[in-house]
């Protein structure tokens, strides 16, 4: 069981009671090792809040004598903040992170879809990629060095300079057998869907409706997960028999995600950035 949130709501009596429920991991969100960036990128001045209560969750778990939770920082990277990527690394082990995940953006505004990394390869195969856990960016130019270069100064060195890991028309949900829990308890297949929200994809603005199976308040996971419907989609996720939608991007049907050219049924998975490696969860 993993949590995942920005850390502005943890306090002394929450990370007592995350440590005696056993929980295994919990990922914080610092998108700059510096109030200034953080600000910037966030639009709240809660990066000292949310350090000091992660010292207090190191206290915590070395007085409990216990390493759960496994700390995790999550990294979104645009171009405003991508050069405090080492320096997010370097706190984040400081604070005792044991996981590190970057991802891009999923631009929700105009003003963000200019921050996006990934703007050449959007409607490009992959090709050839390497392991590291980093998502697909724009190759070839500046950032593409600055990268290398972050890297490099983390430890990380590559034999072909690339910097790609994630496989095309692949769920990284499914594949990994997890499920999302929202607030309020409603269960959906992944993040991205557990919230209707407005996202670019190219120059399109998107509406992406949430997807629900059901509720953990009414019924036990365990049953949400074997109900046949799940299942169906757990194995229509797999073969992903859905339009190329990042790479085609051209009729009004990838303005929702409610039908596709394939008549699937909602919710359609053809313009998932995740699914193409442009956006990574932890």
């Amino acid at each position: 069981m993993e949590l995942i949130t920005n850390g502005s709501a943890l306090d002394e009596d929450k990370i007592q009671r995350l440590v005696e429920l056993g929980l295994d991991a919990i990922w914080v969100s610092l998108d700059g090792a510096t109030p200034e960036c953080y600000n910037e990128v966030r639009q709240a001045a809660a990066l000292p809040g949310i350090v000091r209560s992660l010292r207090l969750l190191k206290s915590v778990k070395y007085q409990m004598d216990t390493q759960k939770p496994v700390l995790g920082i999550a990294f979104v990277a645009m171009k405003k903040n991508l050069s405090e990527l080492a320096e997010v690394i370097s706190l984040g082990l400081r604070l005792g992170a044991l996981k590190f995940s970057a991802s891009n953006v999923q631009p929700h505004t105009e003003e963000l879809q200019g921050e996006i990394l990934y703007e050449k390869i959007l409607g490009q195969n992959m090709g050839n990629f390497s392991l590291m856990d980093l998502p697909r960016m724009d190759s070839g130019g500046e950032w593409d060095h600055d990268v290398a270069k972050l890297l490099s100064d983390c430890g990380f060195h590559f034999s072909d300079g690339r910097a790609f890991t994630r496989s095309e028309d692949t769920c990284p949900f499914v594949e990994k057998g997890s499920v999302s829990v929202r607030w309020d308890g409603q269960v959906s297949p992944c993040l991205p869907l557990l919230h209707s929200h407005d996202a670019f994809l190219g120059s399109r603005k998107r509406k992406v409706k949430e997807f629900g199976l059901a509720s953990i308040k009414e019924r036990r996971l365990r049953e949400i997960w074997e109900d046949p419907s799940y299942v169906a989609l757990r194995s229509r996720l797999q073969r992903f028999d859905y339009p190329p939608c990042t790479r085609c991007n051209s009729c009004s049907l990838i303005d929702s995600n409610q039908e596709d050219c394939f008549r699937n049924d909602p919710p359609v998975c053809g313009g998932c950035l995740w699914a193409q490696g442009f956006v990574l969860c932890p």
